[in-house]
């Protein structure tokens, strides 16, 4: 009895790592990216921005690729804008809605002033995407300049976007170090330390992967390169 208790506890004891190593991994892919802006007005949030037109974005990357695939990787990106700015409390404008409105106007011709009245918005947004990429647990790379203008086309943010990971190879490093640790480690018992090594690895590859598939990572960036933006005041 007191073996099998035992040997419970080892394989107790040896799972502990596991579970740090896995919470580990979830913490750190769910950290969004951040930065500061390149510019904000000094008084901003005395502007009393209500609502804002999302300009359908503008596709400057230099790869040739499907134009079904450009489509939706706009589609994608212009859909978090969206997203972002509405958990911020502004009344938001799609592109979709821009275009139906504009009736496929070439915006590039139209003044801020007279795309604000037009659309009957405090603010625009312009978006140039450079860079694009998102595999599942290869790549996941996105390149971006943004900027906000008023209706009399002064500058009210500007910021950029450059967030570039591999969820693969990201998994590798934190991974290595733990198995590290494990053998190093005097407290597990030598015949122990494979299995344990061996689990963690799996239960590492799988948390990756399971997050690399439910997170919207596209979301998560833009989501950390809005963060400089100041929400609308609930009482506007």
């Amino acid at each position: 009895m007191k073996l099998s208790n035992l040997s419970t506890s080892r394989k107790l004891k040896s799972l502990v790592p596991v579970t740090y190593l896995t919470i580990f991994i979830i913490s750190n892919l769910m950290l969004g990216c951040s930065s500061a802006p390149l510019f904000i007005k000094s008084d901003f949030e005395k502007q009393k921005i209500r609502s804002i037109a999302v300009m359908p974005v503008i596709n400057r990357c230099t790869e040739t690729e499907d134009k079904d695939q450009v489509s939706k990787n706009v589609s994608v990106i212009e859909e978090s804008l969206v997203k972002t700015l509405t958990e911020k409390k502004y009344a938001v404008l799609s592109p979709e809605s821009v275009k139906t409105a504009l009736n496929e106007k070439g915006i590039e011709n139209i003044s801020p002033e007279s795309l604000c009245s037009l659309l009957n918005v405090d603010a625009i947004l312009f978006s140039e995407v450079y860079e694009y990429s998102d595999v599942l647990l290869l790549t996941h790379s996105i390149k971006m300049n943004l900027k906000m203008v008023d209706a009399k086309g002064d500058s009210l943010w500007l910021n950029n976007l450059d967030d570039n990971d591999k969820p693969f190879i990201s998994a590798i490093g934190p991974t290595l170090g733990w198995g590290i640790g494990i053998s190093n480690n005097k407290n597990i018992p030598s015949d122990e330390k494979l299995p344990t090594i061996v689990a963690g690895v799996a239960a590492a590859e799988l948390v990756y992967t399971l997050v690399d598939v439910l997170s919207n990572e596209t979301s998560q960036s833009i989501d950390g390169v809005f963060q400089s933006l100041p929400s609308k005041k609930q009482n506007e």
